[in-house]
């Protein structure tokens, strides 16, 4: 009677055994489905915030671009700042301001790449264009103000021109030196 009890026991404790170790790897195969579920919801509500900002960054664009002057993207022209073509180039660069700010200020850790891979390539693009950089200098040597950041949003308008100039050595610009003011850091030329 003694050698059935043990028996019973033993049977008893490889079932408990066994229920613990199932009751266990439910547990973590829950854990690493939830996980990964998280992990999945994550990256795709990440992917729908940049994709939503840039769409809403390039709709205000094409609605801007509209009144933009092509005669501001003539090197010939000089750019008037009492004109109604000015505020149009202004316009433009509030927008690269916003830009910049959207994605490097606000929500970098989410939104840098659009800046390397699109905005900033964009912003660059334009600044090949004189009357455009015109503009950008006027207005970051405090015409308007772009708050705390003008200082810092025309570091990276430098930055980028430096760059542009290394690709196309042949772009020169004596005018376009957003270093003019005293209080400036770098220079264009």
């Amino acid at each position: 009677m003694g050698n059935g009890h043990t028996l019973e026991r033993t049977v008893s404790q490889e079932i408990f055994f066994v229920a613990s170790a199932l009751a266990a790897w439910t547990s973590l195969s829950l854990g690493v489905l939830s996980f990964y579920l998280a992990t999945r919801s994550y990256r795709r509500a990440f992917y729908e915030e940049q994709t939503r900002l840039y769409l809403e960054l390039r709709r205000r664009y094409l609605d801007m671009r509209k009144n933009l002057s092509p005669r501001y993207f003539d090197d010939t022209q000089v750019p008037v700042d009492t004109d109604s073509e000015w505020y149009s180039a202004e316009q433009y660069w509030y927008q690269a301001f916003d830009e910049w700010f959207a994605t490097n200020k606000l929500n970098n850790a989410v939104h840098g790449d659009l800046w390397d891979l699109y905005f900033g390539p964009a912003v660059q693009s334009t600044l090949k264009a004189r009357p455009m950089r015109e503009v950008a200098r006027r207005m970051t040597e405090g015409r308007v103000s772009f708050g705390t950041y003008r200082d810092e949003f025309h570091d990276v308008l430098v930055e980028l021109w430096k760059n542009l100039k290394l690709e196309k050595p042949d772009l020169t610009d004596e005018k376009w030196d957003l270093a003019a003011s005293a209080d400036r850091r770098t220079t264009l030329n």
